[in-house]
């Protein structure tokens, strides 16, 4: 099973390394965002250099479950969720 940690390496892989893969050209700079519970940060991707840059991050309300960008304009759009047991709930094995 792939993990968060191998899918973010195959994906700066394929960032940096466009002419290798069936890629599209590059036509703008590349940006790749990670989650750590609801801390998301940008990181620019220097293909040539083959480094990511820290851009900044956004504390948001809850852990991050999925984010997408919006498909024409500069906004990233992402679902966040609360998971909380309740304090009453008990687990019993058979």
């Amino acid at each position: 099973m792939i993990n968060r940690r191998t899918f973010g390496a195959f994906l700066a892989g394929m960032l940096a390394a466009p002419r290798a893969s069936w890629a599209q050209p590059r036509t703008g700079a590349a940006v790749f965002y990670a989650s750590v519970g609801p801390l998301l940060t940008l990181y620019h991707v220097d293909i040539d250099g083959s480094e990511l840059a820290k851009q900044g991050s956004l504390t948001l309300p809850a852990n991050v479950q999925y984010a997408w960008p919006h498909p024409s304009a500069h906004i990233l759009y992402a679902a966040t969720a609360v998971l909380e047991w309740p304090a009453t709930s008990t687990v019993r094995a058979r």
